[in-house]
């Protein structure tokens, strides 16, 4: 044992990345279950197609704080786990073409809600030269919402349903968002559906389209949820996440979704690989652009509750800067070239900036230009008004918070408040959810 032992430092220490003469033949990939619950185990399963070689090798994985690891199948190697880190050492590598190594990972029961990476490295030795290969980045997301355990699993996107995420940087005066964008192409999959996705630290976030679906937050994770999926084969969502003014934020923090669907008995998910927010480029979002809207020149109106209407000469002297407040989210904006918004379940509020009976319907990029607003502007008709809101939250306290930065340049902006896509009064809206968190 101590000889591998040896074997293995020498390996590690040795490691100088050069280009061995059969190297563009190895291939090593690895799977896991892409969703687990704590205190459940799942196999880990890696295949190495090695072509000759034939002398000493380690093939070594970090583990996640709150994993244990024990060996299932190690092809004539010696296996070991010590400080998080598996490793499968050989002195010499079994003639062989293809192996397929795997261990077992046990996960502790009190594992905190999130994702999980695995990394990794396959170090192989001939002639007087090292070689080193990285591994597929395994991710795992740990839940108690879901019962891996009782269900069928499935260990990667194997399912029906595919996804696309992209990501558009929108630049006001005051704030930068990113707007995140989830495309679903949906073969034949029905029941209930959750997308999470982990954002960065020190971001607040706003819903431009929820399709139907209910919204919290959880820290850094952004849960949405599907009782039934919508029908369409195609169907998406968006949201937008601002930096707080005062963090220092990386230039380019990266993100990690899951998409969980099926349903208790059969869980599927599919999981697309980890985006990057772009580095800063000046580019601004796609304005959302209403079918044949006119972005001419009739006044925009503004009424409060009580109907009054925001003349040309209110209109031009406040400018809405767009800046970003510290808020919890809870609601849908409207989707790309469209001002109507998606229903978004449950109680949320919004600031209402202007209304009108007259003036054609307007979008967006109508807004940013006169008001400089960087967020995005939904339209919704009401008793024969178009009202146009920014701003999406869960809280009563967020709300008036925005408000009153709102207020600053257009001095009758107001939070108002929906149940299920329903204008609602406010005070109904504080009791009802004061009634619900005390129960």
């Amino acid at each position: 044992m101590t000889r591998l032992l040896t074997l293995s430092c020498i390996l590690l220490a040795l490691a100088t990345f050069a280009v061995m003469s059969d190297q563009s033949n190895l291939i090593v990939s690895s799977s896991t279950p892409q969703i687990s619950n704590p205190g459940d185990e799942f196999m880990v399963r890696i295949s190495i197609e090695k072509g000759t070689l034939k002398k000493g090798a380690v093939l070594q994985q970090i583990l996640p704080a709150g994993f244990t690891a024990s060996a299932i199948e190690n092809e004539g190697s010696q296996f070991y786990f010590e400080n998080q880190m598996v490793r499968f050492v050989w002195d010499n590598m079994p003639d062989k073409t293809v192996l397929v190594v795997a261990y077992l990972i046990k996960t502790d029961v009190t594992l905190a809600e999130g994702f999980k990476k695995i990394d990794g490295t396959f170090i192989c030795a001939q002639d007087n030269s090292t070689s080193q290969t990285s591994l597929p980045t395994n991710t795992i997301y740990i839940t108690n919402d879901f019962p891996v355990s009782t269900a069928k699993e499935f260990a990667g996107n194997s399912g029906n349903i595919h996804l696309l995420r992209s990501i558009e940087e929108k630049k006001g005066e005051l704030s930068k968002g990113y707007r995140i964008t989830i495309d679903v192409d949906n073969e034949n999959e029905v029941g209930s559906a959750s997308w999470i996705d982990q954002i960065p630290a020190g971001y607040s976030v706003e819903i431009n389209a929820a399709n139907n679906a209910s919204f919290n937050q959880h820290g850094t994770l952004l849960k949405f949820h599907w009782k039934e999926m919508p029908a369409e084969k195609i169907w998406s969502f968006s949201y937008t996440i601002f930096p707080s003014k005062e963090s220092g934020l990386e230039e380019n923090p990266s993100l990690q979704g899951i998409m969980v669907y099926g349903s208790d008995e059969s869980i599927k998910t599919f999981m697309p690989t980890g985006s990057v927010i772009p580095k800063t480029s000046g580019a601004a979002l796609v304005a959302s652009v209403p079918t044949g809207a006119a972005l001419a020149n009739p006044p925009v109106e503004n009424t409060s509750e009580t109907g009054t209407e925001m003349t040309e000469q209110t209109e031009t002297q406040n400018q809405v800067t767009g800046s970003s407040a510290k808020e919890e989210v809870s609601a849908s904006a409207g989707p790309a070239n469209s001002m109507m918004p998606n229903v978004q379940r449950g109680i949320y509020y919004r600031v209402q900036i202007a209304a009108t009976k007259r003036s054609p319907t307007r979008d967006s990029e109508f807004f940013e230009k006169r008001f400089n607003i960087s967020r995005p502007v939904d339209m919704v008709e009401q008793d024969g008004w178009k009202k146009y809101c920014i701003g999406t939250f869960s809280r009563f306290e967020p709300a008036k918070s925005f408000e009153r930065e709102t207020r600053e340049h257009i001095t009758d902006a107001f939070v108002v408040a929906y149940r299920d896509g329903q204008r609602i009064p406010v005070a109904e809206a504080m009791e009802t959810l004061s009634l619900s968190l005390n129960q």
